[in-house]
C-alpha cells in the first residue's frame, strides 16, 4: 500500500472513531483511569451502562408490557458481554495505535495492521448493535417501533 493510501486509511479510521460514535472517542463506556478528569458520556444523569444503557433508558417511555420488558431485558443482558468485550478490545487497539504513531520510528506496516484490526472491531460493534436492535424491534408492536424510531432519530439529531 502506498503512503497516500495508508494515510487515507488512517485518516478515515480516525475520523470514524471521533465522529461516528462518541463512546469510542471517549475511551469506552466507563471511567478511564488515564483521564480521571473526564467522565464518560454514558455516566450522566440520564442513563448509565453504555450504549445498552441508552436502550434501557429509552424503553421506559414506550409503555411496554411486562413480557416485552422481560424479553428486552434478556436481550440486553445477553448482548452486554459481547459489547463489553469489543469495547475493551477497541480501547486496547487505540492505545496500540497511539503508541505506534508517537514512537520515535514509524513502522507503517504495524500501523496499517493496527488500523485494520481496529476497523474489524468497529465492524463487529456495528453488527452486534444491529442484531440487538433487530431482536428488540421484533418484540415491539408497530406503534412502539414507530415511537422508538422517532426517539432514535431525535437522539441522532442532538
Amino acid at each position: 500500500m502506498n503512503k497516500t493510501a495508508l494515510f487515507n486509511t488512517i485518516s478515515l479510521l480516525t475520523i470514524s472513531l471521533l465522529f461516528t460514535n462518541p463512546v469510542f472517542a471517549h475511551g469506552g463506556m466507563g471511567f478511564d483511569s488515564e483521564r480521571p478528569h473526564q467522565k464518560s458520556m454514558f455516566r450522566g444523569k440520564h442513563h448509565k451502562g453504555g450504549p445498552l444503557g441508552y436502550v434501557k433508558h429509552i424503553m421506559r417511555s414506550l409503555e411496554l408490557s411486562d413480557q416485552q420488558r422481560d424479553d428486552i431485558e434478556q436481550i440486553v443482558e445477553e448482548a452486554r458481554p459481547g459489547f463489553t468485550e469489543i469495547m475493551e478490545a477497541m480501547r486496547s487497539q487505540r492505545q496500540e495505535i497511539h503508541g505506534l504513531v508517537t514512537a520515535d520510528s514509524t513502522d507503517m506496516a504495524a500501523i496499517e495492521a493496527a488500523a485494520e484490526a481496529q476497523s474489524q472491531l468497529m465492524k463487529q460493534m456495528i453488527i452486534e448493535g444491529a442484531q440487538t436492535k433487530t431482536a428488540i424491534f421484533q418484540i415491539l408492536t408497530e406503534d412502539q417501533r414507530n415511537q422508538l424510531r422517532e426517539k432514535m432519530e431525535k437522539r441522532r439529531g442532538q
